[in-house]
């Protein structure tokens, strides 16, 4: 158990990592090109160092310079076989991504993870890719996926059955490899990083968004990309200097694509001072500096399954931040949650519990309100990177309390707990 020292204010400006989400879709896209990319400020995330990993096994090389990494392409048709089972470890974006490309390649791949990613449902993407045409093998629907080499890939056209940029990306990964043209359709805009790379157009249509691709595409090799800071990661710092006193930060150069950072204009609407400058585009993608200051917070917090998409991984700290308002906190639609690193309904259900709040659990989500005061308990992780930065944060809040397995926080951000010195000097 790491004991938490007491939440205490911070002025200056936070670095935080490059995001996660954009990175996997970097390598993997620079990794499909025909010559030599150059990746900056690539996060250190054991996530996307997964990715990397399983790229490097199907023959990219990778070189790491001290400001960039390059990556020599090999055009999508000349990967080789990996000697080894692949591992995505932790990482859903890994296994998911990469099946795509897995399905089309005339050699035979087995990827796996860890045990908590063996849990996770891949039906999202089996199906879809056997549609397609795609041999795959897996037990009950779940890694480690076995993928037989078949002739050729066929084109669909396919509406995702639960908004997921994971299974979009592959898809249109797939549909690159394809006969004939592959239309994905999404009633809501899940993140659009890969289109935004690739610089697909995406239509919009009576029923929501489609992108559609065909095997003519030439993936383009990124010269000079930088990718810009997690906007998921911001969320823990951006709370941070919300609930401490006389705090003011700076985070630079976050990406605020609309599809990521529904948690900021819900945190807004309840009185957080949050504000963007220097706003400007990096690859289309829409990048800012994030000013954030100590807020007084007030109201009702409800969150319901059409802004899931757009705030989706920031739930747990969302849930955090409500427990020191006046208001209640409501969330439905949310099934997706009980399936990601941990059941997150259930494991945010228990830390609030603990600290003896009362909480009203649903299949898809959950509602309480908060206490006038609480008194400091040891949080459960629950072997979740989420889990344990956002409840690391209410005990510093809190005071008096500690949290297990804090290395977890590694999968996601690792340099989250050198950023809660800031806030604890």
């Amino acid at each position: 158990m790491l004991k938490l020292p007491k939440l205490k204010s911070y002025n200056g400006t936070i670095k935080i990592q490059g995001d996660k989400s954009i990175g996997h879709r970097a390598f993997i896209i620079s990794a499909l090109a025909n010559g030599t990319s150059r990746i900056y400020n690539s996060p250190k995330s054991m996530d996307l160092l997964s990715t990397m990993s399983c790229l490097e096994s199907l023959g990219i090389e990778m070189t790491h310079n001290i400001d960039f990494i390059e990556v020599r392409g090999v055009n999508k048709n000349n990967f080789r076989a990996s000697k080894n089972i692949l591992n995505a470890n932790n990482s859903g974006s890994t296994i998911r991504m990469l099946s795509g490309i897995l399905s089309a390649q005339n050699f035979s791949t087995t990827i796996t993870g860890d045990e908590s990613l063996q849990s996770r449902p891949m039906m999202r993407i089996i199906e879809p890719l056997k549609l397609m045409g795609a041999d795959i093998i897996s037990k009950h629907n779940y890694a480690p996926l076995t993928f037989i080499p078949v002739k050729n890939l066929n084109g669909i056209n396919y509406k995702l059955k639960i908004p997921s940029a994971q299974v979009k990306s592959a898809l249109i990964f797939a549909g690159m490899f394809a006969e004939g043209e592959t239309s994905v359709s999404e009633n809501i805009l899940t993140r659009n990083h890969t289109e935004n790379i690739l610089g697909l157009k995406t239509e919009i249509t009576n029923d929501g968004f489609k992108t559609t691709v065909n095997n003519k595409f030439n993936f383009p090799s990124l010269k000079n990309f930088i990718i810009p800071n997690d906007p998921s990661s911001a969320a823990f710092v951006i709370a941070l200097s919300i609930l401490s006193s006389k705090s003011e930060i700076t985070i630079p150069n976050v990406c605020i694509n609309p599809t990521r950072i529904k948690f900021i204009e819900v945190l807004k609407s309840i009185g957080a001072n949050i504000n963007f400058i220097n706003v400007r585009d990096n690859y289309r993608e829409p990048v800012a500096d994030i000013v954030v200051k100590s807020s007084v917070i007030f109201g009702d917090m409800i969150i319901n399954e059409d802004m899931l998409p757009s705030l989706i991984d920031e739930i747990p700290i969302l849930a955090v931040i409500s427990l020191f308002k006046n208001g209640i906190f409501k969330l439905t639609g949310a099934k997706e949650l009980r399936v990601k690193e941990s059941d997150r309904i259930s494991a945010v259900c228990f830390n609030l519990r603990k600290l003896g709040v009362e909480v009203d659990e649903y299949e898809d989500g959950f509602a309480f309100e908060g206490l006038d005061s609480y008194k400091g308990v040891e949080f459960s992780s629950f072997n979740d990177h989420r889990i344990a930065m956002a409840f690391a944060i209410a005990g510093m809040k809190i005071g008096n309390s500690s949290i297990d397995n804090e290395e977890i926080a590694n999968i996601s951000f690792p340099t989250f707990f050198d950023i809660v010195k800031l806030f604890s000097e």
